[in-house]
């Protein structure tokens, strides 16, 4: 199940001034440290996330909080790489309810600078299950993804890092889209193993179809590298960042093509499907 708000209880003191610092220059607006500086899981190169909830001047807000975490920096070495997402109040205040999604997480696991200026979580009044914003988003994103790896496969044959790549982010996003609907905590990670054996480990969602999928889709998509648990790489998950920079010299061949775009799609599609049944939606609900 979800986990309690207020998770940050160990904050890095230095992103933590600097967001403190940003504050002062952010107006109305909210700032909001979140990720791994916030809840203390941080590595000396990791970077610092900013979140900017707007009630107004969205774009001069965003300029004004950068211009001033560079001035504290500049300031105050050493310097943090800055990840900042800004986002207008209405939309975090809708979005926030839902544990998994972005604004949900900001809520619930970072720092938030002013609380009073965004109030209590209200209660939704759509008719759509807490989990619904990040559900919705993340079949969107599937849609997108899968709708671009399809074209490139068809139409280039030889850009496989660029078709691997949104075929890794179909998966991702539907098993995400999944993991909220069944109400299970997922970490910003791009790991689909260990997103898929949250999945497979609970006991409500591993007798489903979609988990005989995905048991289908981890086993095509593992290889050996040694003996032990620790030798088994999935080499889907590289296409999100090894082979998204530096390709592969590894070529598939016209039936390995469609073997790839069948599978991802097919078992994309079920993991959707499955988010629906667990919300109780449909397709025409991603168009409200």
């Amino acid at each position: 199940m979800f986990g309690n708000k207020n998770k940050a209880v160990n904050p890095d003191p230095h992103a933590l001034a600097a967001a403190t610092f940003a504050q002062q220059f952010a107006g109305p607006n909210t700032v909001i440290l979140f990720g791994s500086r916030a809840t203390g899981g941080h590595r000396p190169e990791s970077d610092m996330d900013v979140m900017l909830v707007c009630k107004n001047r969205g774009a001069t807000a965003e300029r004004d909080v950068n211009l001033a975490l560079k001035r504290y920096f500049d300031q105050n070495p050493p310097v943090l790489n800055v990840q900042l997402l800004a986002i207008s109040e209405e939309r975090f205040n809708y979005c926030r309810r839902a544990p998994n999604h972005v604004a949900g997480q900001a809520w619930r696991l970072g720092v938030v600078m002013c609380p009073e200026n965004l109030g209590d979580v209200q209660e939704p009044h759509d008719g759509y299950p807490d989990s619904w914003p990040d559900v919705k988003q993340r079949i969107l994103t599937t849609q997108r993804n899968l709708r671009s790896m399809t074209a490139l496969a068809q139409h280039e044959p030889e850009d496989q890092a660029s078709y691997g790549f949104h075929g890794h982010q179909a998966i991702e996003n539907s098993i995400k889209a999944w993991m909220s609907a069944a109400e299970l905590e997922y970490r910003s990670v791009h790991d689909l193993q260990e997103l898929a054996d949250s999945l497979l480990s609970n006991p409500y969602e591993s007798t489903t179809l979609a988990a005989e999928l995905l048991l289908e889709l981890m086993e095509y998509t593992s290889y050996t590298e040694s003996e032990g648990p620790a030798g088994s790489i999935n080499w889907l998950n590289k296409y999100a960042v090894t082979y998204r920079y530096g390709d592969t010299e590894y070529r598939m061949s016209p039936a390995d093509q469609v073997r790839f775009v069948t599978l991802i799609s097919r078992s994309a599609f079920a993991f959707m499907e499955r988010a629906h049944q667990l919300t109780g939606t449909a397709p025409a609900d991603l168009e409200e």
